[in-house]
């Protein structure tokens, strides 16, 4: 959840991500306009088979990576996914399936986009043929760059790079980032930010994302301050959240073996309300009808928050065609759960093992629990 966006490029708008980019339409992305028109009618109306595909997808080119987080699964060697880089090839295939109705694509989800070789390449096919309006690239920055890799980068036409930055000293910020250089991170950025500048681009918008937790929130105002002298576009404070490594497990349990890390709740800078509800939690939750996750091993997840391989929903290379896995019963039965809590219950104590029925049955987000 954004807290605050600080912006010092007026180019930059913090809606992008918030709001999918609509282009004017065209015979070329006249599907995608359309598409998108008719899962904001079907996400209205909760159908449970859709007639139209995610126009929001968040694909992960890597999970691996070299930090080690203490709140990520990735980090904590939580092996309930392989460790693995997307191929090109593989990715050609996935995104030949969906990509004519995208709108926005994240390049993330548990790993480092950049240890990917092949992220460029596939960015490149994203922008340049398949024109998916708008993308994103989520990373700890905590890589090594060439000068060519660096003008690769600028010439892809990546639309936003989102940089972990959670500290202002070295020492604040590698309580979290484990293993991770700032120093490397503030490099790395002025490297992309002067390649821009020198070949006359305004993109990647460089923004660097400030997860505040105890460790870091006296360091508010120092980072702000080292945003503007290192010259990024903007500065997102965000509030961090409590990964549940098994979606069964209580968020009372999962809180509680993070309090070393997470901010009071309720408090300004916490996701969640004093009694432990999400705070601006949606009625309906709107992933089923708008975005799909498609992990590295191409195992797709209904949902950002999960890890384990045991809540795919199906693995887009095993199909012929994506609609055979946006509709298939996993998905259905998620739909039709979300929007009939006795449908939900039912099936909750059948136990079906569909990760979106334990989710609303259990109200998950909840202290109490």
């Amino acid at each position: 959840m954004i807290i605050k966006e600080h912006v010092f490029n007026p180019k930059y708008s913090p809606k992008w991500q918030e709001t999918p980019f609509l282009p004017v339409p065209t015979l070329r992305n006249l599907k995608m306009v359309a598409n998108f028109i008719l899962a904001k009618l079907e996400y209205r109306l909760l159908r449970t088979k859709l007639i139209s595909y995610p126009y929001f997808a968040l694909i992960d080119p890597s999970s691996v990576c070299t930090l080690h987080c203490p709140l990520c699964p990735t980090g904590l060697g939580d092996m309930s996914r392989p460790r693995m880089f997307m191929k090109f090839d593989e990715y050609k295939k996935i995104i030949d399936q969906i990509g004519d109705y995208l709108l926005s694509i994240v390049f993330t989800h548990w790993g480092e986009p950049f240890l990917n070789k092949e992220l460029m390449r596939i960015i490149d096919y994203t922008k340049h043929v398949k024109r998916v309006p708008f993308t994103s690239v989520d990373t700890n920055l905590n890589v090594g760059f060439s000068d060519k890799d660096i003008e690769d980068l600028v010439r892809s036409d990546l639309d936003l790079m989102l940089i972990s930055v959670d500290g202002a000293t070295q020492e604040t910020y590698e309580k979290y980032r484990r293993g991770g250089k700032l120093q490397v991170v503030i490099d790395n950025s002025k490297l992309i930010l002067e390649k821009r500048k020198e070949l006359g681009k305004d993109r990647p918008f460089v923004v660097w994302q400030f997860l505040v937790m105890k460790q870091n929130e006296h360091e508010l105002d120092k980072v702000l301050q080292l945003a503007k002298e290192t010259g990024v576009d903007a500065l997102r404070i965000s509030a961090a959240q409590v990964w549940v490594s098994d979606a069964d497990k209580p968020f009372k349990e999962s809180y509680e073996a993070s309090t070393e890390y997470m901010v009071d709740l309720g408090s300004e800078y916490s996701i969640y309300t004093a009694d432990g509800k999400r705070k601006r939690s949606l009625a309906v939750c709107q992933w089923l009808w708008k975005g799909v996750v498609i992990n590295s091993d191409s195992g797709v997840h209904p949902c950002c928050v999960l890890f384990s391989k045991k809540y795919d929903f199906g693995d887009v290379l095993k199909v012929r065609n994506f609609r055979e896995i946006w509709n298939n019963k996993c998905y259905q039965d998620a739909r039709r759960a979300v929007k009939d809590p006795a449908y939900a219950k039912k099936l909750f104590d059948e136990k079906s093992g569909n990760v979106c029925v334990s989710c609303t049955t259990r109200q998950s987000g909840r202290l109490s629990e």
